[in-house]
Formats: C-alpha cells, structure tokens, sequence
C-alpha cells in the first residue's frame, strides 16, 4: 500500500484558458491564438568520478537556460499587431555602419500569461521579464484557400528569465 498524499485539486488545466498581456504592444493581444509556455534546462558540470568508473558523470550546473516564447497571431486586415512587432524590431537594431549601441531596458517589455482555473478565474501567472522580439514568421497569402481560413504568423521573443506564481487567494 502507497503512503502517498492525494494533491488537493484534481482539476487539468484547460489549453483554451488562458489571457496574454505584454505591455509594449497592447493591440498584438487581440489576435493572439495560441502561446507556449516556453521549457527550460539546467546545465550539467563534467565530474572525475573516480579510477573505477568507466562514464562520464554530471552534476546540476549553475545556469538556466531558457527556451524562446513563441506566440501564434491571426493577421487583421490593417496588420496592427504585426505591424507592432516589426517597428519594436527596427527600434532595437543598430543602423548599418552605427557603433553597436546598449540597447535599454526600456526597448524591452514584461509579459504575463494568465491560466485560468475551470471557473475561468486566473488562478496561476507566468511573469516573463525582459522580453524583446527575435523573430516575426512568414504570412502565406494563397490562392488555394478558401476566404474563411484566417491568415497567421508566429513571433519568437528571447526574455531574461520568468517564473510561475500562484494566484490563489
């Protein structure tokens, strides 16, 4: 018999309740269909483990290592949200034969994902920080789709770091 304790909510989070904001592009969160929760890894340190080992063996290492926040849009006919992503992206770059510049902190934004529960109450956030665009994907625009079909793109941010809080009250 297993001395295990039962968690104290069974409930599953839900892959549909969700909200996005970001602060440097507010009007990017109306066509917002889709966001990962982006992994992590920690590094391992090579170790001597000893005359009479014959593999290699790690340890946990002192670095996370963060995996890109990517985030699927729908394009609106005025391209607002898009169009949002590719100006912030012209403001961090250094103009051809500039000296390299610091870009600041204020060129960067805070972003928060919230879950909600199956009330539809936020009950858990992720906080990014220092979140900046890295990459806006390509818009396929194709004869052989219908109209109805909406027309998408994908947007890659790097941040500094983020953490998961709970909301619960």
């Amino acid at each position: 018999m297993s001395d295990t304790a039962q968690p104290a909510n069974l409930s599953l989070a839900h892959p549909n309740t969700f909200k996005f904001t970001i602060t440097r592009t507010p009007n990017l969160v109306y066509s917002l269909q889709r966001i990962d929760l982006p992994g992590m890894s920690i590094s391992g340190t090579q170790v001597y483990p000893g005359p009479l080992a014959h593999t290699d063996f790690t340890v946990p290492g002192e670095k996370i290592t963060y995996d890109p926040l990517t985030i699927g849009c729908l394009l609106d006919e005025d391209f607002v949200g898009w169009l949002e992503i590719v100006g912030w992206m012209r403001e961090l770059i250094n103009a051809p034969g500039a000296k390299p510049k610091r870009v600041p902190l204020k060129n960067m934004s805070d972003a928060t994902i919230l879950l909600n529960n199956n009330k539809f109450r936020s009950n858990m956030a992720a906080k990014i920080y220092n979140l900046y665009p890295t990459n806006i994907g390509p818009v396929s625009f194709d004869y052989s789709i219908g109209p109805d079909a909406p027309l998408v793109y994908d947007v890659t941010f790097n941040y500094s770091h983020y953490e998961v809080v709970s909301l619960k009250e």
